[in-house]
């Protein structure tokens, strides 16, 4: 807009000096980058074409084509008043949006085929609106204004609005409470309070819309309850700008009416803000790069899909032109069974209890997993629905008659590659620890198929009388698991999985 400014004033000052005047003209303007766009140009002013110095000017300047008082007609002289008063406007392409009348002056590209189009206009100021109906995913329409007072070439610059939606994923055993990584995927015990981040990245063209609405449309998984302990704000690089208000800002809802702009349906929630425009002031203007950022968390609950299956949650955003493409990121939760078995007649073994414990690094110390799992004619001991870390699994009831195992560690490990998959299927993969010396300890996978499904399983041997540890070990137990994979002696097996999100079309 400071260009625009500068315009005026040169204009202002062609109506109070001298000027060498050109002779009246009309004048090729091209305009670029127009594929899958169609515009409209409006005829604001005309004028003759002046010089002052080395800069081509208007003087006489009179109201064009779309643009004339309620009064007045094209061809009336335009009052230096009017154009006083446009050098002080924060937003001229907004005011003309409400001024401009009739037809347009031209249509450029209306079948939105061409690269580029060339039209012949008189001299003057001119508005080209974007008036695209289907706008590609992600951008916004734009409108320009400027001045021609010879041949002149602009380029369209089709603005773009994105959304991404992360989680963050926390692991007790290794990151600190008040770390955060949002990422594409995570893993949580059932019962947690899982974060999720929606952002959004605000159009460079943010200031020649009147009003500028925004709607995230989240639809969460069955596994989750209601979300709660929102949090809007903009944010300028690593600076939040504006804490926004519920209710007066912004506002929260179960309904999911679709808007007429968007293509997709069907939604939990939504999280409306009113108008971002009017969030900035004078003081703290937009700037191109800054983002709205909606936080909140929703409780993983007993219905979640435990393992491979996951549990996935998608965000799109509506706007004035349309919408964001969606963008899912997915929660995953596990399950370990152990097997109770003689280890010399490998039958099952009755009368154990088992309590599986988690290290917790900011507390530095291990922490029960509910109670201790026991009766008597247990023999096969589930934890369902628990998350990645270090554990540890403690014989707390020995069959009579048995020696008491020692304690068995074992780590479920969670790496990140954020695969995209379309049928929406997760896979884990092993991974051999890097130290062979480490106690052994093999967790095989249930799937029949040989795939790792995040469902983990092995078989713990008790033995009569005494047995002496073997030599180097501390303990060593080897869980033997149901599938077809081998059990490696002497190494430590890290229960690893792969995330993988969907991209919904």
């Amino acid at each position: 807009m400071k260009k625009f400014v500068a315009i005026l004033m040169a204009l202002i000052m062609v109506l109070a000096v001298s000027s060498a005047a050109l002779a009246a003209e009309t004048f090729q303007l091209t305009i670029t980058g127009i594929k899958d766009h169609t515009y409209e140009v409006y005829q604001i002013y005309t004028g003759d074409v002046a010089e002052e110095g080395d800069t081509l000017v208007l003087s006489n300047v009179k109201y064009g084509k779309n643009h004339y008082p309620v009064n007045g007609k094209t061809s009336d002289p335009v009052p230096d008043s009017e154009l006083r008063n446009l050098m002080n406007s924060q937003d001229p392409a907004a005011y003309f949006n409400t001024q401009i009348k009739g037809e347009a002056y031209a249509t450029v590209n209306p079948d939105g085929t061409k690269t580029s189009e060339e039209i012949q206009v008189a001299a003057g100021y001119y508005m080209i609106m974007d008036v695209t109906e289907e706008l590609p995913d992600g951008q916004t329409k734009s409108t320009t204004i400027l001045k021609v007072a010879e041949n002149t070439t602009v380029v369209s610059k089709h603005a773009t609005i994105s959304s991404t939606k992360k989680v963050d994923d926390k692991n007790d055993s290794t990151t600190d409470e008040d770390e955060v990584a949002w990422q594409d995927s995570a893993d949580y015990d059932i019962g947690d309070d899982v974060p999720f981040q929606l952002t959004v990245t605000l159009p460079s063209t943010l200031a020649t819309y009147d009003t500028y609405k925004l709607t995230f449309h989240d639809k969460q998984g069955a596994g989750f309850d209601a979300p709660k302990n929102f949090k809007v704000y903009i944010q300028r690089g690593n600076d939040k700008l504006f804490d926004l208000t519920a209710e007066a800002d912004y506002v929260v809802s179960n309904s999911c009416t679709k808007p007429d702009t968007c293509e997709y349906s069907g939604c939990t929630f939504t999280v409306t803000v009113k108008d971002v425009k009017s969030i900035y002031t004078n003081n703290v203007p937009f700037q191109d790069g800054d983002v709205l950022i909606v936080e909140y968390t929703a409780k993983l609950n007993d219905t979640a899909n435990v393992g491979r299956a996951g549990n996935e949650n998608s965000m799109y955003v509506c706007h004035p032109d349309g919408h964001t493409p969606k963008d899912t990121v997915t929660v995953l939760t596990y399950e370990l069974m152990v097997n109770k078995i003689d280890g010399t007649t490998k039958d099952a073994l009755k009368g154990a209890g088992f309590t599986l414990q988690k290290w917790n690094e900011e507390e530095e110390k291990w922490q029960d997993v509910g109670e201790e799992k026991v009766g008597g004619d247990i023999t096969s001991f589930t934890w369902s629905g628990i998350d990645g870390g270090k554990y540890k699994l403690v014989e707390t009831t020995t069959p009579d008659g048995y020696n008491t195992i020692a304690d068995i560690e074992f780590v479920i490990n969670a790496t990140h590659k954020d695969i995209w998959l379309a049928d929406g299927n997760y896979a884990l993969e092993d991974v051999i620890a890097k130290d062979p010396s480490d106690t052994t300890v093999v967790f095989a996978d249930k799937n029949a198929e040989g795939l790792l499904d995040g469902k983990l399983e092995g078989n713990i041997e008790n033995h009569k009388g005494v047995v002496l540890p073997e030599t180097g070990a501390k303990g060593t137990v080897v869980l033997i698991g149901c599938s077809s994979l081998a059990v490696i002696m002497a190494a430590v097996f890290m229960i690893t999985r792969k995330k993988m999100s969907v991209y919904e079309d």
